[in-house]
């Protein structure tokens, strides 16, 4: 008992972090009121109504003993005389046994339960299970009978059968209706269940596994019986004292406990199980959408035989057309030779009028790998109609390589979404945020499907705009470092394949492949593979020899400098016009005149040596930006401990800052301060009390006229200060720098082209005339698009031939 308390740190979190998630499954006030006033009404119970001694003394032949008869029971007057019979001496009453039920412990979550009567309507316990339990309708209903007794199954049996249930299940959507009790093949469902949850990262997708048990057969089921139901029932899981009962399976999440009035009594249960789920797989499949027919249901027995160690699993699979397949799987469990696990499908003709349910199931199953060799074979030929179904639910279910298999077997997509009801449909049952981006948010590779639904004209696009939203969701939307570092890879990934098909292209002919840069792409807003390309700041694709040649206009970051530098000028002139703004004009003009200065080193980028270093000087000042941040907690702590230390009640704001920052600064760089030492203090060079506004206050004095402070403090502070921040920090800023360097050195030819056709563009956008001629260039385009109204022919798109 002291080892298994012993937890991983890791599995402890897991499983606390479940015990969270799942504590929010327990109902509301006004839900529970709801639901037990529904269950009052429509189920009930049954309880003997005649009391008649077994040969066990004190025990009716109903299995009860006298004191759980009531009173009327003991002596009726209806049935003195008569041999005691099951289905005349039990009467149904209202259940008294309902409500949410908690095994306790990490990681087990709140499940639902009610005691039913064995003859209640299967429709009324269906509406149970969705409309008040809030259960989705399945897609596959799996049952697994049978293997009630424990029994033994090799580890790596055990693991492949928990996985394949839960793939299966998970996958489709499926219910598992189980015999509901902890032992046999029922704990091990219950056990893969919960090795799912604790596994899984959201509630989404949640197992449903249901337990039909029988209510006289369950041990400890005292705790489950309230009149007005238990929210929840704290159930205790006692496998030693339970005898020959059985413990309910603390993995199931719902439970519906059988009552045929009897005690102690096995298979009650199996009648009312098998008309429940003989309902539910007549019913229409769940959550996808509009599909037709009957659902699908798989039956497991799984029996035993302790001498011969044999395992047999009996699938069967209700088929539409009323076709039953049997697929026996023998597993011999012998410790000796065990022999592999086989597995056989039947693939028998059900004729070619069920071949689209056969096609649903298989999307329903997530099976592409049947769909290729079993339903589009060489000899079925399909109607885009006929694959519209399948198309719907292939959409709603997120399965994209059903998408990409149903387009390159005949589905239209123009006449899919031609009808008005299928997008409506489309729309409202889609997740808010976008397949696309939610399964680029995922870092799921298999998503240039996207760019293959556009491949007849517009997959570079595609490819360049995945990889501007990968590193757009990389910088803003990741929550881990790890996951924004796929989504970066993911976007060379996506920006690799638009290399790779440009450069086929460019190979082929390359005036084409220029003028495929240039076309306007209508799948994206009007734009261009240039734009998109820049603005996804992939460098490699622009870097391309056959790019470089392309004559296209994008605007960049020295317009801010343009627009910057005019408008100084702008304020600068107008200034200069008045008298009172005299030299505030000249003032801004000298500041706008180093701004056109740092203008003119845009030209440098035409030139293959230069024009790195400018990138170079760039990343730099963004390093040293962001290193000021560092220094400065070391000035603003050093400046204010040497001015709260030699100066006394200092009062004007200028020679606060200069004490405290601007001196502090300058001592990096060289510029030691004088009034720290007394060696070098010159009462005529300072203000006694700070009545002289051009010399600073002098430090606090003594009797003889000198500076009172400390002098060893103040020097070993100094001497501190210049380690940290004139050695540490600034060889750190030139690591810093050295880095950056390397980087960009390193990507010299990339940078270099990719610069040079940002310049090349520009110019060719711009009037051929130079100022002041330019204005009849800007006054003949302002005509042509304002008064003639024509548009620009900068981009011409590829004509439909």
């Amino acid at each position: 008992m002291g080892e298994s308390l012993l937890l991983e740190p890791s599995l402890a979190q897991t499983l606390a972090v479940s015990a969270a998630k799942t504590s929010k499954l327990s109902l509301s006030t006004s839900t529970q009121r709801s639901l037990a006033a529904w269950i009052k009404d429509n189920i009930r119970k049954k309880e003997c109504c005649f009391y008649v001694n077994s040969d066990s003394k004190g025990i009716c032949k109903c299995g009860y003993q006298r004191i759980h008869h009531v009173d009327d029971s003991i002596k009726p007057e209806n049935y003195l005389g008569e041999t005691w019979d099951r289905h005349r001496h039990v009467h149904e009453v209202p259940t008294d046994a309902y409500g949410d039920i908690w095994f306790g412990g990490l990681g087990q979550k709140i499940g639902r339960y009610v005691r039913v009567s064995s003859d209640t309507s299967p429709d009324l316990l269906y509406q149970l299970l969705t409309e008040q339990w809030k259960l989705p309708p399945p897609n596959l209903l799996i049952s697994v009978t049978g293997g009630a007794k424990n029994f033994y199954m090799k580890p790596h049996l055990t693991a492949l059968f928990r996985r394949g249930l839960i793939k299966v299940a998970q996958t489709t959507g499926a219910w598992i209706i189980t015999g509901g009790t902890h032992a046999g093949v029922m704990k091990h469902v219950g056990q893969a269940v919960r090795e799912y949850v604790l596994s899984s990262g959201s509630m989404e997708g949640q197992i449903v596994a249901i337990g039909v048990a029988t209510w006289g057969a369950i041990h400890n089921r005292r705790p489950l019986v309230h009149h007005e139901g238990r929210f929840p029932a704290h159930y205790s899981l006692d496998m030693q004292s339970q005898g020959h009962l059985s413990c309910l399976d603390n993995n199931h999440s719902h439970f519906l406990l059988v009552d045929d009035g009897t005690h102690g009594c096995y298979g009650v249960e199996i009648e009312l199980r098998s008309r429940l789920e003989r309902l539910i797989s007549q019913q229409p499949l769940g959550n996808r959408g509009r599909t037709r027919g009957n659902g699908f249901h798989i039956s497991f027995e799984l029996h035993t035989k302790p001498d011969q160690h044999l395992v047999a699993l009996v699938i069967r699979s209700r088929l539409p057309g009323n076709t039953t397949a049997l697929v026996l799987i023998q597993v011999y469990l012998s410790l000796s030779s065990p022999l592999p696990l086989p597995a056989n499908r039947s693939s028998e003709s059900v004729g070619m009028e069920r071949w689209e349910r056969q096609l649903e199931l298989a999307v329903a199953w997530n099976r592409v790998d049947i769909a290729k060799t079993d339903i589009f074979t060489e000899d079925s030929q399909w109607k885009s109609s006929d694959l519209h179904q399948a198309m719907f639910s292939a959409l709603l279910g997120h399965k994209p390589q059903f998408v990409q298999l149903l387009l390159e077997n005949g589905v239209c997509l123009r006449e899919f979404l031609g009808d008005q009801t299928t997008l409506c449909d489309l729309y409202t049952q889609l997740p808010t945020s976008c397949f696309f981006l939610r399964r680029l948010r995922k870092n799921i590779i298999t998503l240039n499907m996207f760019v293959r639904f556009l491949q007849s004209r517009d997959c570079t696009s595609a490819a360049l705009a995945a990889s501007k939203i990968l590193k757009k969701l990389a910088e803003e939307g990741a929550e881990e470092e790890d996951e924004a570092e796929e989504m970066r890879e993911l976007a060379k990934h996506y920006e690799t394949h638009a290399i790779g098909v440009f450069n086929e292209c460019h190979c082929c002919d390359e005036e084409r492949a220029q003028r495929l840069l240039i076309r306007i792409s209508s799948s994206w807003g009007q734009t261009t593979c240039l734009r998109l390309a820049l603005e996804a700041d992939d460098k490699s694709f622009v870097a391309h020899s056959g790019v470089q040649k392309a004559d296209m206009y994008i605007n960049d970051m020295w317009n801010i400098l343009d627009f910057l530098s005019i408008l100084l000028f702008i304020i600068g002139l107008a200034f200069r016009l008045t008298t009172r703004l005299f030299y505030a004009g000249k003032v801004i003009l000298c500041i706008d005149f180093i701004i056109f200065c740092l203008r003119l080193m845009a030209i440098f980028i035409i030139s293959k040596t230069l024009g790195p270093k400018i990138i170079i000087v760039r990343r730099m000042m963004l390093d040293m930006f962001f290193f000021m941040f560092l220094l400065s907690i070391w000035v603003v702590a050093y400046g204010v401990a040497k001015q709260g230390i030699l100066i006394h009640n200092e009062d004007r704001l200028d020679w606060i800052v200069r004490g405290v920052i601007y001196e502090p600064y300058l001592i990096i760089f060289g510029n030691m301060p004088s009034n720290i030492d007394n060696a070098l203090f010159d009462i005529k060079a300072c203000s006694v009390n700070g009545t002289e506004s051009q010399k600073p206050k002098c430090p606090i004095l003594n009797e003889d006229k000198m500076p009172a402070f400390p002098e060893w403090l103040t020097i070993i502070l100094l001497c501190v200060y210049l380690l940290f921040a004139n050695i540490l920090l600034l060889n750190l800023l030139i690591a810093i720098f050295n880095y950056t360097f390397q980087e960009v050195q390193d990507n010299t030819d990339t940078i270099w082209k990719f610069q040079r056709y940002e310049l090349i563009k520009e110019y060719h956008s711009r009037p051929a005339a130079p100022p002041p001629l330019i204005l009849l260039s800007h006054i003949f385009l302002f005509i042509r698009r304002i008064v003639l109204q024509r548009p620009p022919n900068s981009y011409r798109a590829f004509s439909e031939s």
